[in-house]
């Protein structure tokens, strides 16, 4: 898991997936624990790294 990787919450409830929405990683805690999440249901939010589901992983041109 990456800065820009595509994420959905994935905790035990289907409710929590309407909740949040989908998401992009825009950065991590230093423990890793947690990520900075922008979310399409509720914005900006710090979330919990082990309830992330990756749907799409960015991918980085190294030629810049």
């Amino acid at each position: 898991m990456k800065i820009g990787d595509l994420v959905r919450y994935s905790f035990s409830t289907e409710e929590s997936q309407y909740i949040y929405g989908v998401g992009i990683i825009l950065s991590f805690s230093r423990s890793g624990e947690f990520a900075n999440v922008w979310w399409t249901g509720k914005g900006i939010l710090w979330s919990t790294v082990k309830h992330l589901r990756i749907i799409s992983k960015v991918e980085r041109d190294e030629s810049w």
